[in-house]
C-alpha cells in the first residue's frame, strides 16, 4: 500500500459518513447473534477477575483473531465504530470495553496496565483464544 493510499483510506474512514455501527446494548451474560452487510456479531459478557467484560465479536472468517484495544475514556464504538465493518471483512475480530468503561463495570482497584493485561488475558482464555494479534488506540 502506498502511504497516499493509506492516508485516503483513514481520512475517509474518519470522513463522519453515516457508516459507523452502533453496537446495541446487551443486557448481563447475554450473548446475541445478528447478521449485518459485512459481519457476524456476537456480543456477551466474561466473567474474569470479578467484573464481566464486556466484548464483541466480529466477522467470520477463519486465521489469527485480531483484537482491539481501545485507549483510555473510550468504547468500542467510540474507537473503532466505523473501523470495526472494514476489518471484519477479513479478519475474526474480538472488541472489548476494559474496565470502567462503556459496559464494562468498574472494580475496586485502580486501573493499571498490568491488571488491563491480565483482564485482556482472561477474556482470551473464557472465548478458548490461544493467538490474537493486537491492534490498540490511545
Amino acid at each position: 500500500m502506498t502511504a497516499s493510499f493509506v492516508i485516503l483510506l483513514a481520512a475517509w474512514m474518519l470522513s463522519g459518513r453515516p457508516t459507523a455501527q452502533m453496537t446495541p446494548n446487551r443486557t448481563a451474560d447475554s450473548l446475541q447473534s445478528e447478521a449485518s452487510n459485512t459481519t457476524t456479531v456476537e456480543a456477551g459478557r466474561a466473567f474474569v477477575d470479578g467484573i464481566h467484560i464486556y466484548y464483541e465479536i466480529h466477522g467470520s472468517h477463519r486465521g489469527t483473531r485480531l483484537v482491539l484495544l481501545h485507549g483510555g475514556g473510550s468504547t468500542i464504538d467510540s474507537s473503532f465504530g466505523r473501523l470495526l465493518p472494514f476489518l471484519a471483512r477479513t479478519r475474526r475480530v474480538i472488541a472489548l470495553e476494559e474496565q470502567g468503561h462503556g459496559r464494562t463495570a468498574d472494580r475496586d482497584q485502580s486501573f493499571t496496565f498490568e491488571r488491563s493485561a491480565d483482564d485482556l488475558a482472561g477474556l482470551l482464555r473464557h472465548l478458548k483464544v490461544a493467538q490474537a494479534d493486537l491492534l490498540g488506540f490511545s
